[in-house]
């Protein structure tokens, strides 16, 4: 069952030159050192854009991705969901670029009454984080 869009931000450090721009390409980050979670994503969206990425550090820790920016350490695409609170970075969309981290629960098809609650807790805490 489907839970949550979850929607790709940049996250730049909050010194970068980028950082003061209302909207940020791809191409105005071509020089820059890249964190990623998801390397498939950004190689994608750089294919799309004609810039290769320069791959810094690869980690799926978030909190990680965030210190690593948050330090000067390079730029990053990372869930919406996971910078409340996040304070030393500057967040942006990506112009051109609408992206969404997909979020599911997966069950049988007639769950246990557990399975059916943990699944309605879940729903209801993703709608708040919507």
């Amino acid at each position: 069952m489907p839970l949550l869009a979850d929607r790709l931000r940049l996250v730049l450090p909050a010194h970068h030159p980028a950082a003061r721009k209302p909207e940020v390409k791809l191409v105005d980050l071509a020089d820059d050192d890249w964190i990623s979670a998801d390397r498939p994503c950004l190689d994608l969206l750089a294919a799309k854009d004609g810039v290769e990425p320069r791959i810094a550090y690869e980690t799926r820790d978030y909190a990680a991705i965030l210190a690593l920016v948050r330090a000067g350490l390079g730029a990053a695409l990372v869930p919406a969901s996971v910078l409340r609170g996040a304070d030393g970075i500057v967040m942006r969309d990506l112009a051109g670029s609408a992206l969404d981290r997909e979020v599911y629960a997966v069950h049988r098809p007639r769950p246990a009454a557990h399975v059916e609650a943990v699944a309605g807790l879940l729903a209801r805490v993703a709608s708040r984080l919507s």
